[in-house]
């Protein structure tokens, strides 16, 4: 599985370029990261997935995508409501939604696990032999995610 992380300031200026149009067009599915203590990416990933559909040109709920929001162990810091981060999932149709924590592991595996499964990959079993040291021997299919 190759991953492009483009990491976006949610304070910045979305601007793309040619490249990741590109990117766009040909990686197999899209694990989109929101933070649930900033607002601003929620409205961020909103624009980026906007963007991925136009650049596709498919009708929502037609690419594989998992939304992920982030850092759910920071409760008290906690701006992004779980019902904002549905009513996103919803308007693009994007039926695997989580809770994640990059700091604890929360969900992590099983975001990556889900997209791998909706873009036809065979990351997970890749993935629990990396996790215990295993070298992989064949690969199955490649997989490009952004």
């Amino acid at each position: 599985m190759d991953i492009l992380d483009t990491v976006v300031d949610a304070n910045t200026s979305i601007a793309f370029s040619s490249m990741v149009d590109i990117w766009i067009q040909t990686v197999d599915g899209f694990l989109m990261v929101c933070s649930l203590t900033d607002s601003k990416s929620l409205e961020v990933a909103d624009t980026i997935l906007k963007k991925v559909y136009k650049i596709r040109n498919l009708p929502y709920g037609s690419i594989p995508i998992v939304l992920a929001a982030n850092k759910c162990d920071l409760e008290v810091e906690r701006t992004v409501q779980w019902e904002d981060v549905r009513t996103l999932a919803c308007k693009y149709n994007i039926q695997n939604y989580l809770q994640t924590s990059a700091k604890t592991n929360h969900n992590v595996y099983t975001a990556f696990c889900k997209l791998a499964e909706l873009a036809g990959c065979s990351f997970a079993e890749e993935f629990v032999k990396l996790e215990k040291g295993q070298s992989l021997q064949d690969q199955k299919k490649k997989c490009h995610v952004m």
